[in-house]
């Protein structure tokens, strides 16, 4: 009676420590020698592989919980829903991976390569990231919380709704790559380059992005507020109702820039340069544009049809009640920009809008430097 007694608990202790679909590392390698290829749910822990390749494999949920993997390489596999929590993955590749909705939490990734791969909703929270490369990857979703990460290229890849917060992204590389609705909160990107990406009603609060370049950029409906853009390049960027707001960003450079219907409230732009940039319809309030450069630029009105307007309401730029309905009667007629409370001392204008000065009701017009 007493043995049984003993044997019951022991199987109960037993049911309540194994972990279900925990398997040993030596029993996985076996299974993996022996051609099995199905490890739904598979769980494993302390491991190290190195060296190892991983070819056609459903991992679906699997378990990778302080694993490690050196100088893998994973082609053709599912690792859906999985979970890397105080992992590390170094010098690895992926090839054609399906690594949906999975979880990083606390892990090193470093020198590593995830190429045609779909990552979607994936989750990269704590942990580091060091030199990887995304190669046409689909993040779509993905969210990146209190990751600290640096120069890892995003290079051409689909980042639709990615959220970034609290965490570090210096010196990346999301040229070429579409980030629409993207949300970047209270993080760095000190010298992140974002060249021809499409950032269409993206999102950027209380970042730290100086010295970034947007150059050529799609930015139709974005928005900066509170953010250090000092000495950030947007040359040839796209970017109809954009909006800066109570943003530090002194040196800014955006010549050939269309911002039209912008907005420029609380914000330090001064010694700024915006040669050549078109400003229909902009706002400028409160903010300071000292000795910055508008030589070039456009601040005509514009005289657009109502389909043409509507174009850019579709692309997210604000559109109130007032001007919608201004629009239905007679069609767009937009007047020139607005400088209300700005200061332009020592700003450089072409003389063509010297007359005009008046009407604009310019701080420290007087100081205005005219170029012919």
């Amino acid at each position: 009676m007493e043995r049984g007694c003993l044997l019951i608990i022991f199987l109960l202790c037993f049911t309540l420590v194994a972990e279900p679909g925990y398997m040993s590392s030596k029993g996985f390698t076996g299974k993996l020698s022996s051609g099995e290829r199905n490890f739904h749910g598979i769980s494993l822990s302390n491991v190290e592989f190195s060296g190892m390749k991983f070819h056609n494999l459903n991992l679906t949920g699997a378990k990778f919980n302080t694993v490690k993997f050196i100088n893998c390489t994973f082609v053709n596999c599912i690792l859906s829903y999985s979970s890397f929590e105080s992992s590390q993955i170094k010098n690895s590749t992926f090839y054609f991976c399906e690594i949906e909705s999975a979880l990083f939490k606390d892990s090193l990734i470093s020198d590593s390569l995830f190429s045609n791969t779909m990552m979607m909703n994936m989750r990269f929270i704590g942990g580091k990231l060091v030199k990887i490369i995304f190669q046409q990857v689909d993040l779509s979703g993905s969210m990146y919380n209190e990751a600290d990460a640096s120069k890892i290229s995003f290079n051409k890849n689909i980042m639709k709704n990615a959220c970034f917060e609290k965490s570090y992204l210096r010196n990346c590389d999301f040229s070429y790559s579409d980030i629409t609705n993207g949300r970047f909160i209270n993080s760095d990107f000190s010298g992140t380059i974002f060249k021809r990406s499409n950032l269409r009603s993206a999102v950027f609060l209380k970042n730290i992005i100086s010295q970034g370049d947007f150059s050529n950029a799609y930015l139709p409906g974005s928005a900066f507020y509170e953010s250090d853009l000092s000495g950030a390049v947007f040359n040839g960027a796209y970017m109809p109702g954009v909006i800066f707001g109570q943003n530090i960003m002194p040196g800014l450079e955006a010549a050939d820039a269309f911002i039209v219907f912008g907005e420029f409230v609380n914000t330090d732009a001064g010694k700024s340069t915006f040669r050549n940039a078109k400003f229909s319809g902009s706002y400028f309030i409160n903010t300071d544009l000292r000795n910055s450069d508008f030589t070039g630029a456009d601040f005509s009105y514009m005289d657009y049809g109502s389909d043409h307007f509507y174009e850019y309401r579709d692309l997210g730029v604000k559109m109130n009640d007032e001007k919608i309905e201004i629009i239905r009667n007679r069609g767009v007629k937009i007047e020139s920009v607005l400088f209300e409370g700005s200061d332009f001392s020592n700003a450089r204008f072409d003389r063509d809008y010297e007359e005009k000065i008046v009407d604009w009701k310019i701080l420290n017009s007087e100081l205005i430097i005219w170029q012919d």
